[in-house]
């Protein structure tokens, strides 16, 4: 299934396509400390092109962007998180 995770948090997350990620199922955002400065979302198999709400929704909280498939969305995500960033993966 698809999951958050964080340098210390490990969530079941609830959407199981893009077309599934809200502003709402990415609250979590604004909840963690220290606020994540990256975002890595993985999309599956394939990258797919981000929806404009959640674009704007991310650059209102302040979080940057990089939207990946999974496999390279999780490599991605175990780099930032070794050099110490505030860094969330959410994996479909």
């Amino acid at each position: 299934g698809s999951v958050i995770v964080s340098h210390d948090l490990y969530l079941m997350w609830r959407p199981r396509r893009l077309s599934e990620v809200t502003p709402d199922s990415l609250g979590i955002l604004e909840l963690l400390k220290p606020a994540p400065e990256v975002l890595v979302l993985g999309t599956g198999a394939q990258a797919e092109p981000l929806p404009p709400a959640l674009r704007d929704y991310l650059g209102r909280i302040g979080v940057r962007l990089e939207l990946l498939d999974s496999r390279n969305a999780t490599g991605y995500f175990n780099v930032l998180n070794d050099e110490g960033r505030a860094v969330v993966g959410a994996l479909l």
